[in-house]
């Protein structure tokens, strides 16, 4: 699901909302780039490869050449991005409330910018940030975001970074409603 949202080009919008102005500091943000390192395959196996695997940004990131390159990383998520969700997930028992919350997020996060276009490999980046954030949000025990860093990889001041951005992208609106709650876990 995270892939779907992330990699979708039209997400349905009102016509309201894809005429409004983006936030363009979130178009350069940490979140939507790579490394070479974090393409699709390379999947770590354990926190300490996913702390190698390399999932800082880089100069050159590896963008999407096709429609057809677009929409295989739309509904063929990566065995390297399942193996770190799964590894993410086990090591942080995050609840299913949390990970409906994360997913909303991410929809959130691509209708209010439009114009961002996420890169192969920043699903990795995404999925930290929202389920980080969901976490902070819906629980009264978080993890701190050193613990976020330690588990993903990504260094502290990268974490720090892409969470400030992902809540300017987001305009700091991280509340949902009940009923929406509600459909978003159906």
């Amino acid at each position: 699901m995270i892939c779907y949202l992330w990699f979708s080009t039209n997400l349905g919008r009102p016509q309201e909302q894809r005429d409004r102005p983006g936030n363009a500091a979130a178009s350069k943000s940490r979140i939507g780039q790579t490394s070479s390192s974090s393409r699709r395959g390379d999947a770590p196996t354990s926190t300490s490869a996913i702390s190698r695997s390399s999932l800082r940004s880089s100069i050159s990131p590896i963008t999407p050449t096709s429609d057809a390159h677009r929409l295989q990383l739309q509904f063929s998520p990566s065995p390297a991005f399942i193996a770190f969700l799964d590894t993410l997930l086990r090591a942080t028992q995050l609840s299913q409330g949390v990970i409906i919350l994360s997913l909303h997020y991410i929809y959130r996060l691509k209708l209010r910018n439009p114009h961002i276009c996420g890169l192969e490999g920043s699903e990795f980046r995404l999925a930290v940030i929202a389920l980080m954030l969901a976490n902070k949000f819906l629980d009264d025990n978080t993890y701190t975001n050193k613990t976020w860093s330690e588990i993903s990889g990504i260094s502290l001041p990268e974490i720090n970074l892409m969470e400030r951005e992902f809540l300017q992208g987001l305009d700091h609106a991280l509340h949902i409603d009940f009923g929406t709650y509600q459909r978003w876990g159906k």
